[in-house]
This record gives structure tokens, C-alpha cells and sequence, in this order.
């Protein structure tokens, strides 16, 4: 069934009324029937699998959803202009971080900024091919020609392969964030983040920086009546990363902005952050 928008005491009422077995969540909408104080009312005895996407999904948070609504838990990858891309079976082996095997019919390799392809476990934009791939953007004639080269269709996305060939995606390739010529994944950081008890939601972004082109700048925010500041968020990152994937920034917001199919927006977060002084925000002490 479709419900007409989200709405976290629906979907319980939906679950336990129609017996849902199967569900497709953002790892947002995760995060807000976790915690949601109505959950224990209802029940979720039918429920046995959930597929993310969209986002990264963080291990704690995957974890911790298994364990409350006692169902399976995984992410799996596709796009508009793909479908589906990367699954899990049913009783296949759950690879944290990683969004599973390429589909039946579809391949998937990763290429580097000349569109050559790059070996396993090589950072680059991920690309597909398969029938279930679009011919191209209506009367868009450029915009077809920029996504598909060679009957591969360009995602715009970043990841990896790994040796097996499970694929890894760290975000959409325009959110890496290049500072001082390194490349640093915003998903690796925001995971790390939500592993504070205190974090319901964290997005890492670059903002401008005159000495290193951009900053990482982490915008977080709290679970209800938190007692948490910038500098034990500072600290707790010190412990899993090393200082060149600090946030320098540490900004707390009441709620994040999202996108229509509950994803962060963090194109409206890079825009609000764009024309900020440095001064403007909270450093790293």
C-alpha cells in the first residue's frame, strides 16, 4: 500500500492493520520510528524486512531498528533513470556500509573524472548498464548526452567496488567534500556523528575556506533536551577520525531540511551556508 506522505503513527497503524511484511524507508524515517514515543503501542509481529536507500545507513542505527522492530534490516541502490541497481537477497549475508550485489541484469563499475574504468575498491562515480536503464531525458538531447556514454548510463553518484564486487556508496559525487585536494566522504563522517547517543540526524558538508578551498562543516541534530555541546561532539569525532576528516564546524539545528522523499536536503544547507563567515561559526576549540 501507498501512504499519500509520511507520517510516523501511520505507518504504524499500517503495519499492524494490513500486516505488512515488506517496507522501503529512507534512513531517516528509521531514525523517527525508532524513537517515536508511540511505537510500543502497536504491533510489528508481521514485519520481517526493511530496504533503505537514498542515504547511507548507519550501523548503530540499523542495529538498533533490528533489534526494536525484530525484522531485517539492509540497504540496497537504484536511481530514477536505473531502478534498482544493488540488492540483497532475502538470506544473503548483510556487508555493513555496503548496499549488496549488482542486480539480475544490470552492471555496474565505477569510473574515474576521464570516464575510465577503475579497479575494486578505488573511489569514483558509479556508472550502469542494463535494460532496465532509461534511453535517455526527454527532450534533453544535451542531458542525454552528458549521462550516457556507450550505453553507460553515469549516476552522478560516488562509491566503490570491493573485491567481491558489492558496491559502496558514499553520496552523490557534487557533495564530496575537496579539501586541500582530498577527497572526504561526508557519509564516513555523519556515520561516526550518529553513533552519539545524543544525535538523531547529522549532515556533513564543505563550506568556503580560503586555505584549503573548503571546510567540513557538521550540522547536527539533537535528540530532545540533549545536554550536549560543540565540544563533546568535537571530541567524540577525535576518537574514529583522524584530524584531516574533523569537522571544523560543529552547528546544531533543531530539525534538517528534507527533501520530498525524506532525504536531507543538503543543497539547501550548502546554500544557507555559502555565504557565511567563519566567524559566524562554531570551531573546533
Amino acid at each position: 500500500m501507498l501512504l499519500p506522505q509520511f507520517d510516523p503513527v501511520a505507518v504504524f497503524e499500517a503495519i499492524e492493520q494490513y500486516r505488512v511484511g515488506y517496507l522501503m524507508l529512507a534512513p531517516a524515517m528509521l531514525m523517527e520510528l525508532l524513537h517515536h514515543p508511540e511505537r510500543a503501542r502497536h504491533d510489528f509481529t508481521s514485519l520481517y524486512r526493511i530496504i533503505t536507500g537514498g542515504a547511507s545507513l548507519p550501523e548503530p542505527l540499523r542495529l538498533s531498528f533490528q533489534q526494536a522492530f525484530r525484522c531485517r534490516v539492509d540497504q540496497g541502490y537504484g536511481t530514477q533513470e536505473t531502478g534498482f541497481v544493488s540488492c540483497y537477497g532475502d538470506h544473503e549475508t548483510y556487508r555493513a556500509g555496503s548496499s549488496g550485489w549488482p542486480c539480475p541484469g544490470i552492471e555496474v563499475r565505477i569510473a574515474d573524472e576521464q570516464r575510465h574504468p577503475l579497479p575494486p575498491l578505488a573511489w569514483g562515480e558509479i556508472c550502469v548498464q542494463g535494460s532496465s536503464i532509461t534511453p535517455g531525458y526527454w527532450n534533453d538531447p544535451e542531458g542525454t548526452r552528458q549521462a550516457i556514454r556507450e550505453q553507460w548510463f553515469y549516476t552522478g553518484d560516488a562509491g566503490y567496488l570491493d573485491n567481491d564486487g558489492y558496491l559502496y556508496v558514499t553520496g552523490r559525487k557534487q557533495e564530496q567534500i575537496i579539501k586541500g585536494g582530498e577527497n572526504i566522504s561526508p557519509s564516513e563522517i555523519e556515520e561516526v556523528i550518529c553513533l552519539h547517543p545524543a544525535v538523531a540526524e547529522a549532515a556533513v558538508i564543505g563550506v568556503p575556506d580560503r586555505e584549503f578551498g573548503e571546510q567540513i562543516c557538521a550540522v547536527i541534530q539533537l535528540r530532545a533536551e540533549a545536554p550536549v555541546d560543540e565540544g563533546e561532539i568535537h571530541e567524540h569525532i577525535a576518537r574514529y577520525l583522524n584530524r584531516s576528516k574533523r569537522p571544523a564546524y560543529v552547528v546544531f539545528r533543531a530539525t534538517l531540511p528534507k527533501t520530498p522523499a525524506g532525504k536531507v536536503n543538503k543543497q539547501m544547507l550548502r546554500e544557507q551556508f555559502a555565504g557565511m563567515d567563519a566567524t559566524e561559526l562554531p570551531a573546533a576549540g
